[in-house]
């Protein structure tokens, strides 16, 4: 590959608005940012292609392509695709790439706008130590090349069941609450914790009260007099169907969508609006389950009403009446509601304790690489004929997301000196000057099997310098008159530059022997 007409020029300052590492990679051009999110280019999609590959070492994969809408379940797309395909013993065990551009890789958009290159892996097995062995297999591959950039990867536990990898930062966009006592680690929006338990109370008969304009759990425990523990805080949201769930936890805590979703099955949670809110029987900022036709669980009918097990810790509470201007006092949750389900859907507070032991949880900042989440058992003949289930399990790997990390771990004053494992090439071949001798040695080093960036521009030495340190190749070979007069040609590797003189027919060797011992260490 010649750098002279490849897209993606080198740029002078680090783009504003952005995270140093994707700032840097941008500069490197690996990467433009746009108005909708960012552009891979043609050397950072190089980059995905070997943390894709990376990721698959010796795991024969089938593979296919997700063509799927932006807020798509890809869970639920690969669960229809296990039990619609899966029918006798004998096409298992399956493991599936899901690719969706070069680099076995699908591009998306969050929610909140933050473009994803993701790779997913999926599993289906007659046995659960099997999937269990394949997981371990492919987490090797993404710690490996967490270890290759010096990167320390951190095993969390999500939301339902699954896992997940956490890159440790200050500045990561995650949270995790570990436990030093039980020695657990949980995403903070999938922790469980303990609930405190309320002082008991008097049985009271429940009584309307009026409490204009306390639409909000401050509000009302003003009004009132009270802690806003002795509150009952609702919450109303959407699913992706459009289902309306009705949201119940005490009111000094907070509804954790994570854990929601999971509960209610939906991949994407939503404020509802104001107008299924009031076609459910209830008034915002004054709403309870009391009075409401409640689905159960087993019924179609009525609204959704998922309570915390914090809703239970008392008996004596405000919520709302389902009238303006009005809450009922001395609530009862276990006397006074219906819902359809109890379960933990409540965020831990700033100081919550482990559900296991009660020490108390501390935060650490991170950024999560890779989710594991299991998939339902798929169901196929046996070798009896006799119907049997399976386990299946997947996994999404951010590969934007690690690419950033990456970069953070592996840049230096001069730029990016990547692992051999995801460099974009793994010889720089530098022209001085000398343009066939330079062009010779690129295609000797093509045929022995190195992947070549030749800079062939008509550029001052300096420039030509310093975009192969910024650029990161682990080699840096240069060719040029005063090289060739001593005898061959420069070649350096980019981590501790010392260049030595190569005779021009051994560079392809020593270069080779040279990258050996790089992906080794």
């Amino acid at each position: 590959m010649r750098i002279t007409g490849l897209l993606g020029r080198t740029l002078r300052a680090v783009p504003a608005g952005v995270s140093p590492a994707l700032g840097l990679a941008a500069r490197a051009g690996f990467l433009r940012r746009s108005e909708d999110g960012w552009l891979l280019l043609p050397l950072g999609v190089r980059v995905v292609a070997q943390m894709a590959k990376a990721l698959t070492t010796d795991i024969t994969c089938e593979t296919v392509q997700l063509l799927l809408g932006p807020e798509a379940d890809r869970g639920r797309a690969y669960a229809g695709l296990l039990q619609g395909e899966i029918q006798s013993h004998r096409q298992l065990p399956l493991r599936i790439a899901s690719t969706g551009c070069e680099g076995g890789t699908q591009v998306s958009a969050t929610a909140a706008n933050r473009t994803r290159i993701e790779m997913d892996l999926v599993g289906a097995f007659a046995e659960v130590d099997s999937l269990t062995a394949f997981m371990h297999q492919a987490d090797e591959r993404l710690v490996r090349v967490g270890e290759a950039s010096g990167i320390r990867l951190m095993p969390v536990r999500d939301v339902a069941g699954a896992s997940a990898w956490l890159a440790p930062g200050e500045s990561g966009r995650n949270v995790v609450l570990n436990c030093a006592a039980c020695g657990s680690a949980h995403v903070r929006g999938a922790a469980p914790f303990a609930r405190q338990e309320l002082a008991p109370s008097p049985p009271r008969a429940r009584e309307r009260v009026h409490t204009p304009g306390a639409s909000t759990i401050q509000s009302l425990a003003e009004t009132l007099g009270v802690g806003t523990e002795r509150t009952l805080k609702a919450l109303f949201l959407s699913t992706e169907r459009g289902t309306l769930i009705f949201a119940v936890v005490r009111g000094d805590l907070d509804v954790s969508l994570e854990k929601l979703g999971a509960v209610v099955d939906a991949e994407v949670l939503g404020p509802a609006s104001e107008a299924q809110i009031i076609a459910s029987g209830a008034v915002p900022g004054f709403a309870s389950p009391i009075g409401m036709i409640v689905m159960e669980s087993d019924g179609p009918d009525g609204i959704c009403v998922i309570a915390d097990p914090s809703v239970f810790s008392g008996t004596d509470f405000a919520a709302g009446a389902n009238e303006a201007d009005y809450h009922f006092v001395h609530v009862d949750p276990r006397r006074d509601f219906v819902i359809t389900r109890e379960a933990d859907i409540a965020l831990p507070p700033s100081d919550a304790c482990c559900a296991t032991c009660g020490s108390r949880l501390t935060e650490q900042r991170g950024t999560i690489l890779a989710r594991w989440t299991p998939l339902p058992a798929p169901a196929f003949a046996g070798e009896g004929g006799a119907k049997e289930f399976g386990a299946a399990a997947w996994s999404a790997i951010d590969l934007l997301v690690t690419l950033e990390q990456v970069v953070a771990a592996c840049a230096d004053e001069q730029g990016i000196a990547w692992p051999a494992l995801l460099a974009p090439a793994d010889v720089h071949v530098v022209d001085l000057k000398a343009a066939e001798p330079a062009a010779q040695v690129a295609r000797a080093l093509d045929a022995r099997g190195l992947r070549v960036l030749l800079d062939d521009r008509p550029l001052a030495a300096g420039v030509k310098f310093t975009d192969a340190d910024l650029i990161g190749c682990p080699l840096r070979v240069t060719i040029s008159p005063r090289s060739l007069q001593a005898g061959g040609g420069e070649l350096a590797c980019r981590r501790g530059l010392k260049q030595t003189v190569i005779p021009l027919s051994e560079i392809p060797d020593t270069a080779h022997a040279l990258l050996d011992a790089l992906m080794s260490t």
